[in-house]
């Protein structure tokens, strides 16, 4: 057996300990809408400390609905120490949660956050997702004593992970891998007989805005010429994932033959994507 696959094996073994020291019980998708519209799930955890900014802003409408929805659920999300920005001081979070995961590593600082969690008395917790599972989000998720955990179904991943069958009351069926991604997060909440309006939300503070109005003059744009900014980044472990150089060519000579200003955006020094990569900016010139 090698490396990868005592990891896999260890995770299953993990979870299913965990599911028999406390039980999960499966809940069918209607059982799970009567809680919902009995008024039964009325405090909320959604958990994703490892996934990229972009995936998390495309996650913000569920937020949303779940906040607007005739419940006015209290909603909580359990982000990482990197990507909390994505969703920071959005008006459908009532609390923002930040995992350290070098700093976890303490066990009385861990046992700590884990109290603090359990404290809040969560009725559910989801695990967001949309297309690779987190082992570390089902963890905190029993740990936190959630009387309900719904997540997608984790069998189809790292070879057949059982972690949603031990951790997981409700199951959720994965959709096809090219599915746009709000239309996996929706379907998160969707048990819950709620829709979503895809639109990201994003809420920039007053300081940052203020010091990008002075950083804006400084480029001295023409007033009266569209501008288009140009994210050349990306993280370097999924380079499949990455737009090819010539493409970002062809578009910025398109862009200028139309007269249009163009300003290319790299990440800051020493900035580290979701797998822990140093983005220097993957096209360089």
């Amino acid at each position: 057996m090698n490396v990868v696959s005592l990891e896999r094996w260890g995770r299953n073994v993990l979870a299913r300990i965990l599911g028999t020291i406390a039980p999960v019980e499966s809940i069918s998708a209607d059982a799970l809408r009567s809680e919902w519209d009995q008024g039964q799930l009325k405090k909320i955890l959604l958990i994703r400390p490892h996934q990229g900014l972009g995936d998390l802003l495309l996650a913000s409408p569920i937020l949303r609905a779940l906040k607007e929805s005739p419940l006015r659920p209290t909603v909580h999300f359990l982000a990482d120490t990197y990507n909390y920005i994505a969703v920071d001081r959005l008006p459908s979070l009532d609390k923002l949660w930040t995992w350290d995961n070098k700093g976890m590593r303490n066990p009385l600082r861990a046992l700590r956050f884990f109290q603090a969690l359990r404290a809040e008395r969560y009725d559910v917790a989801i695990i967001v997702s949309s297309h690779i599972p987190s082992f570390t989000s089902f963890l905190i998720a029993w740990f936190s004593g959630a009387r309900r955990v719904v997540a997608f179904d984790t069998h189809p991943h790292y070879g057949g992970a059982t972690w949603s069958r031990w951790m997981a009351n409700q199951a959720l069926p994965n959709l096809p891998w090219d599915a746009p991604e709000y239309q996996k997060y929706a379907a998160l909440i969707a048990p819950f007989g709620l829709a979503i309006v895809p639109r990201p939300e994003f809420v920039v503070s007053q300081e940052a805005e203020a010091w990008a109005a002075g950083r804006w003059k400084t480029y001295a744009f023409s007033s009266g010429q569209t501008t288009v900014g140009l994210f050349l980044a990306g993280n370097p472990d999924r380079p499949e994932r990455l737009w090819p150089v010539d493409h970002w060519v062809a578009l910025a000579r398109k862009l200028r033959d139309q007269n249009v200003s163009l300003i290319a955006v790299v990440p800051p020094p020493n900035f580290k994507s979701g797998s822990g990569a140093l983005e220097t900016g993957v096209y360089e010139k």
